[in-house]
């Protein structure tokens, strides 16, 4: 089941971890795929989009959004 961006915001408030845009482009990037990307393909989407983004908060941000679920 796909949640939708506000769920997820609402699933990371509901478990202590903050909402941040990179946690929800993230999420948002593995929504919009049917492959099975990698930390490092995210990593690669994304980073036009948050330059200072670092491979270790995609990392992070795929470890809680396992977390929660």
């Amino acid at each position: 089941m796909m949640l939708t961006t506000e769920q997820v915001a609402e699933r990371l408030r509901g478990q202590g971890f903050k909402v941040t845009p990179q946690r929800l482009a993230v999420y948002q990037a593995l929504a919009r795929t049917k492959a099975h990307p990698n930390a490092e393909t995210l990593f690669k989407e994304l980073r036009p989009l948050y330059p200072m983004m670092s491979l270790a908060t995609v990392y992070k941000s795929l470890s809680i959004l396992c977390a929660i679920g």
